[in-house]
């Protein structure tokens, strides 16, 4: 569904609002993004950021949206089939590059989120750490951490058995978008911990959050990888958190990675730096290309 034309409620609790036509609307501001401590050093530091108003897709695009463009011939079809359990129209469409994301935002009259914007839909307000707030994810809350049992090996003995914690409880693939309601920032974006990660529209480095500007950060100019933003459903728990984000080569179509749609509305971002400090210590200053994980 195209973006052009959307009406908006006039209802605006704490910042945000409900947009007709599967969006919701954030009202321009700042906030404390990254994280003060816990999870990987480039979500750290946590640091002052402010934006302009935007609307986000309030659910991963699924197959069956994506399917649209590829019908009207702008978008090439996914990797699917591979192994595993092919998807559904109302499960998120996964097996897209980034461009592919990005041509489909395009197509709709949108574009990828920022990782800015991406954060602040979800811990905009109290800067909690998952979208029901900061208490330690269950196996109910989102669809995570149950790696298959086909595919691509699963390695480290630690790290397995915390990406296989949910498995006979939750899927082990995605499931149709805003199938948990637990999994919903209280402005009513879904799936931000679980089901598929996301591409967003920044270049990933480590070490951005040490001196990201705090107006309108669009990333870096330059990089190798884009950032992937949320958890997926074979995600261990520490990658759920609002604040993970990882690097992933752009040409790459996965199975457990998808995309949403956002799109500005005015620009009228704070132009002063909010009384706000930095918190936390992030990675050792190295080449991203090097720091990658």
């Amino acid at each position: 569904m195209k973006y052009l034309g959307w009406s908006l409620l006039v209802l605006v609790l704490g910042g945000w609002a409900r947009a007709d036509g599967g969006g919701v609307e954030f009202k321009g501001g700042c906030f404390l993004m990254g994280a003060e401590e816990g999870g990987y050093c480039e979500e750290r530091p946590a640091h002052p950021v402010c934006i302009d108003s935007f609307v986000i897709d309030a659910t991963e695009v699924t197959n069956e949206q994506y399917g649209a463009c590829v019908r009207a011939g702008v978008c090439r079809p996914t990797g699917w089939p591979r192994s595993g359990i092919l998807p559904g129209p109302r499960e998120p469409v996964t097996m897209i590059s980034w461009e592919d994301a990005r041509r489909y935002c395009a197509f709709v009259g949108a574009r990828l989120p920022t990782e800015a914007e991406w954060e602040y839909a979800g811990r905009a307000g109290d800067g909690r750490y998952y979208p029901w707030g900061d208490a330690r994810p269950t196996c109910q809350d989102a669809n995570f951490g149950a790696w298959p049992t086909w595919g691509h090996r699963c390695s480290g003995q630690y790290w397995c058995r915390q990406a296989r914690a949910c498995r006979g409880q939750n899927p082990g693939h995605p499931e149709p978008v805003a199938s948990r309601p637990r999994d919903r920032s209280p402005a009513g974006v879904y799936d931000l911990s679980g089901n598929v990660a996301e591409w967003v529209a920044d270049y990933f480095d480590p070490t951005y959050f040490q001196d990201a500007p705090f107006l309108r950060p669009m990333g870096p100019a330059q990089g190798h990888a884009r950032t992937v933003r949320g958890g997926s459903w074979d995600s261990p728990a520490w990658n759920i958190r609002l604040t993970a984000r990882m690097p992933v080569d752009p040409s790459e179509r996965l199975r457990n990675v998808g995309f949403r749609c956002a799109r500005t509305l005015r620009r009228d971002a704070p132009e002063q730096p909010p009384e706000l400090t930095r918190r936390g210590v992030g990675c050792t200053r190295t080449p991203a290309s090097l720091a990658q994980r």
